[in-house]
């Protein structure tokens, strides 16, 4: 399974111009977000504030790319003319 960066380069390549290879990509990017989100830890209270936001910081960036996962797909659908298609 390529690394996200390279699933993101491989959907921006002129190679990928079937709708079901960009949705492919996109769902292997989902796919290794929702992990990575599985394995943020919970930090103990006594970690510290820096911990605690640190961990947070990645809590959001998992979420904002899981958002993107969603809006990516639903435009490569879109050009395909498939907007209630929206399958995760």
């Amino acid at each position: 399974m390529p690394s996200r960066p390279g699933a993101l380069r491989r959907l921006g390549s002129t190679s990928l111009r079937r709708a079901d290879a960009k949705l492919q990509l996109i769902d292997r990017f989902v796919d290794q977000s929702s992990k990575e989100a599985r394995e943020i830890a919970m930090p103990e209270c006594d970690d510290g504030l820096l911990w605690d936001l640190l961990i947070e910081l990645r809590r959001r960036l998992v979420d904002a790319q899981l958002e993107w996962g969603a809006y990516a797909r639903s435009r490569v659908l879109e050009g395909e003319g498939k907007p209630g298609e929206l399958t995760g």
